[in-house]
Order: C-alpha cells, then structure tokens, then sequence
C-alpha cells in the first residue's frame, strides 16, 4: 500500500475512532443543546486525528485548528437541520 495511501486509511480510521469511540452517550446527548460541549467533541476528534498527523510527519497546529473548526460547523449545521426538519441528513455511520 503506498504511503499517500495509509496515511488516508489511519486518517479516516482516526477520525471515526475519535468520533464515535470516544463519544459516551451523554456527550452524544448534550453535544446538540450545549456549544461548549460540542466544541470539546470537536476538540477530542482532532486529537486523535493530531495522533495520525504526528505519526505521518505532517503534523501542523492550524491543521488542528482547522479540523476543529470545520468539524464544530458540519456537526453544528447538521443539528440545526435535525432540529428544523426532524430528520438526520447522515449516510447511515451514525449520529
């Protein structure tokens, strides 16, 4: 496997890790009322991903500065549209 190509696989294998592993059901829960706790879901699915990063040498603060933000806005939006149209917009991985 090339090396451009498992660095994508332990990226994505992190980031579902970070996203659904480490997520208890309370977080899960309060993460659509509170933003803080959204932001720490946020913040604890970049640190894994961070892990990966380090690992592959590609490593770089903003990178984990982007992946935060970029995840609290889809997971904020997505809320919102759950929140107006009663219906989830997922693909079937989960909440």
């Amino acid at each position: 496997m090339p090396i451009q190509t498992s660095v994508a696989f332990f990226l994505i294998v992190a980031h579902f890790i970070g996203d659904f592993s480490f997520q208890p059901s309370w977080l899960s829960a309060e993460k659509r009322k509170a933003k803080h706790v959204l932001l720490g879901h946020c913040i604890i699915c970049a640190g894994i991903v961070g892990i990966v990063l380090i690992w592959a040498g590609l490593f770089a603060p903003w990178k984990l500065f982007a992946l935060t933000g970029i995840h609290y806005i889809i997971d904020w939006k997505k809320h919102k549209i759950i929140d107006k149209h009663g219906y989830s917009p997922r693909i079937g991985l989960g909440d």
